[in-house]
């Protein structure tokens, strides 16, 4: 399982940078930001189901008037902010707690222009507003009753290097999956070339990375919240009878 310092000083080898961007290299801080930097840009280019966290954020309904339908969600779980919404359920303390139907910003403002002006029921829809608001319809009836919200949390640099970054129970919201290695690894040993100056070098690796990306987004939407090495081949319109006799970086064919 790969650690920081060790993802740090196999790129560092193959730039030949180890004393200057190694893990005991007189660089070693930039070359740190360098992989933070990696882990970020990937985990910013698409919300992984790897990344949802078990535990729900919860939001108190408010009851006022005029109706409040703008709530905030910036604070996440344990002060960390969320990077995105990925579900909420109406949580009434009681068995008709429902989940709640996400529309667009647009389609929002259309259907409920009067929502100022309902009477309060239990809210059925939401609608995101920037990173950390939404809306909801109709406005709350009761203040017993919260918005439980399933989300993405921000990245947070990596506070240890000597952990696992494959798990979450040691370097928190650092963490990423098996599959998103190769990803990461290419974004820490592109950044090291742009470093060094070497822009050739630099410019090649960019491009494997993005295919990189690419087909670890892909990997996610068809086999989401799999973050195991071994997965099942999967070719078009087949069925794996196998979940073992597998590579674990194939990924479904075109």
């Amino acid at each position: 399982m790969p650690t920081g310092n060790g993802l740090l000083d196999r790129a560092a080898l193959e730039v030949n940078r180890v004393d200057d961007l190694g893990s005991t290299g007189t660089n070693v801080a930039q070359a740190k930001a360098y992989l933070d930097d990696a882990i970020r840009t990937l985990v910013n280019r698409h919300d992984f189901t790897w990344r949802v966290l078990p535990t729900v954020l919860s939001v108190a309904c408010a009851v006022t008037s005029p109706p409040t339908v703008l709530y905030d969600a910036s604070a996440g779980g344990g002060g960390v902010k969320i990077q995105d919404i990925a579900g909420m359920v109406l949580d009434t303390a009681a068995v008709d707690s429902f989940p709640m139907e996400e529309i667009p910003l647009t389609r929002y403002r259309r259907d409920w222009a009067n929502v100022l002006y309902e009477s309060n029921s239990k809210p059925r829809v939401y609608a995101k507003v920037g990173k950390y608001s939404f809306l909801v319809a109709p406005p709350p009836e009761s203040a017993s009753h919260s918005f439980k919200i399933t989300y993405w949390p921000e990245y947070t640099a990596i506070a240890d290097f000597t952990k696992d970054l494959f798990d979450p129970t040691l370097v928190g919201n650092s963490f990423f999956a098996p599959r998103a290695e190769e990803a990461v690894y290419l974004g820490l040993l592109m950044r090291m070339y742009r470093y060094a100056r070497d822009w050739t070098a630099a410019g090649a690796i960019a491009g494997q990375l993005e295919q990189e990306i690419l087909a670890v987004i892909k990997d996610d939407r068809e086999k989401p919240n799999l973050s195991y090495p071994m997965q099942p081949f999967m070719a078009r319109d087949t069925v794996p009878r196998s979940a073992y006799w597998a590579n674990p970086w194939s990924r479904s064919q075109e």
